[in-house]
């Protein structure tokens, strides 16, 4: 019980952190021409890691829904947010998501001695 809340602390800070970065950058470079601000794309991030990561917990039994679940609600939140067209959103909320899975997968690595 420990271990899944821990992992879910550090998917939501990673999340945060990482989707954050990935938004900011992102977006712009798509061809939407939508420009978020510092804190609109944290803010974004954090909608967007809160909503992975109750969705990883509720359906992440699920052996097909709980990998692609969570990225699908990644993108929804980059485009419903940002004002981006679907590729860039589709896009950006991949790699967002992408990234964020392998830094905490590495982090439970680190943190708790492998996966438990």
């Amino acid at each position: 019980m420990i271990a899944g809340l821990l992992g879910a602390v550090v998917n939501l800070v990673v999340g945060i952190i990482v989707g954050g970065l990935t938004i900011y950058v992102g977006v712009p470079l798509g061809a939407g021409g939508a420009t978020p601000t510092v804190e609109a794309s944290f803010a974004t991030a954090a909608v967007g890691a809160v909503l992975a990561v109750v969705v990883a917990l509720l359906l992440g039994w699920v052996p097909l829904l709980g990998a692609v679940l969570p990225a699908a609600a990644w993108v929804g939140v980059v485009g419903h947010r940002t004002d981006a067209r679907p590729p860039t959103a589709v896009g950006v909320g991949i790699v967002a998501w992408a990234i964020a899975l392998v830094m905490t997968n590495g982090l439970s690595v680190l943190l708790l001695g492998g996966y438990q």
